[in-house]
């Protein structure tokens, strides 16, 4: 086999799937949400990680999910109107904002701070101390 697939002593599994390249992207970038592509070949660093906690996490349904958000998605605000406007889940808990607090890249933020590839994006309910 290792002849048919052109080298000596190959890996036929690498050449059956594509190539080890191949295999490894696809794995890493299977996709449950977000745009019609199955597999991601782009970076972390190309995509939007989003995290989802406390009863966000239970009305949205997911605890987190990578996203490539459509263009002028870049700030906060932006972010969670499109985020709302994929309905079910989403518009229900985005339905009252000020309930919502968000952290970008662990700090947190107001709805006109911007957002871009790369970015950690978390969304939780309001903190209390005592």
């Amino acid at each position: 086999l290792s002849a048919a697939c052109g080298e000596e002593g190959g890996d036929p599994a690498k050449h059956r799937f594509g190539g080890e390249g191949e295999v490894a992207r696809a794995r890493k970038g299977a996709r449950t949400t977000g745009r019609l592509s199955i597999f991601d070949y782009s970076s972390p660093e190309d995509r939007m990680q989003l995290l989802y906690f406390a009863w966000l996490r239970t009305k949205i349904g997911v605890a987190q999910e990578t996203i490539d958000p459509p263009a002028g998605t870049d700030t906060v605000g932006a972010l969670l109107d499109w985020l709302q406007s994929r309905g079910g889940g989403y518009a229900e808990a985005l339905a009252d904002r000020s309930v919502v607090r968000v952290a970008v890249n662990q700090e947190y933020v107001k709805d006109d701070h911007p957002v871009r590839a790369g970015d950690e994006v978390a969304l939780f309910p309001p903190v209390t101390g005592g």
